[in-house]
């Protein structure tokens, strides 16, 4: 335990001298909609192990190590195999600077305008279709 540490909150700098001080990163959660440490890491050139939980699979694709987080021995197995292969966390740092590129920020807008879009074609209630069409066209 004298090797953890518990932090609250940091600033930017802070993070970002965190990422870089790393050797890699553990995001063993029971619930995550969107990591954003993942992402945080991946553009930190930092290998990721996380939970196979939740979208968690979906976002990081091939470019991390997935495991149970209810089960600590396969935690414990994939997080000492990412610890002590430089050939995997290389290959993992590659795949995740590649990762992190397919989420960026104009992306991400273009994805939602087009769904607002898409909710203020359908036939839904008149009050959350003039919503959709509106943030769709704020999005412009």
């Amino acid at each position: 335990t004298h090797l953890i540490k518990r932090f609250g909150h940091v600033d930017a700098p802070t993070l970002l001298a965190m990422y870089r001080g790393a050797r890699i990163l553990v995001m063993p959660t029971l619930f995550e909609a969107m990591s954003l440490p993942i992402f945080e890491a991946f553009a930190e050139h930092l290998p990721v192990a996380c939970s196979n939980v939740t979208s968690l699979p979906e976002q990081v694709g091939n470019a991390a190590v997935v495991f149970d987080p209810l089960n600590v021995s396969n935690m414990a197995l994939h997080i000492e195999r990412l610890w002590s292969s430089n050939t995997l966390q290389r290959e993992l740092v590659r795949r995740g600077a590649l990762r992190v590129k397919q989420f960026t920020r104009e992306r991400m807008a273009r994805q939602y305008r087009d769904l607002y879009r898409r909710l203020a074609r359908e036939d839904c209630r008149l009050d959350m279709c003039e919503v959709a069409k509106q943030t769709a066209d704020s999005l412009e």
